[in-house]
């Protein structure tokens, strides 16, 4: 597991709330996907987005929210998704990730 520092933060959930972030990045051997997550907490609750990057051509970029992300108000879940593009594309850079199915 390795900690995406820069990223861990305590940003404004879009309405005027705290969201703490704590994203990480898990990088696997082989034919396994690296694994992406970005953990939450709003309202003394915690949150979840799960992802992979994958390191087969025949796999897809996943990303998904966990059960209770549902239960957010809208404009939270906007500025959680948006957060973990950032997220994403951060895990991307530090694991020097690049799309299998682009053939390069």
């Amino acid at each position: 597991m390795r900690l995406l520092t820069p990223l861990v933060d305590v940003i404004d959930a879009g309405d005027g709330n705290a969201l703490v972030t704590v994203p990480y990045w898990t990088a696997c051997d082989g034919l396994d996907a690296t694994v992406v997550k970005l953990i939450m907490v709003y309202k003394d609750k915690k949150y979840a987005i799960r992802g992979s990057l994958p390191n087969q051509a025949s796999d897809e970029i996943t990303r998904t929210p966990g059960d209770s992300f549902k239960t957010l108000p809208d404009v939270v879940q906007k500025t959680a998704l948006a957060y973990y593009a950032r997220v994403e594309a951060a895990a991307k850079k530090a694991a020097d990730w690049s799309d299998p199915s682009s053939g390069k």
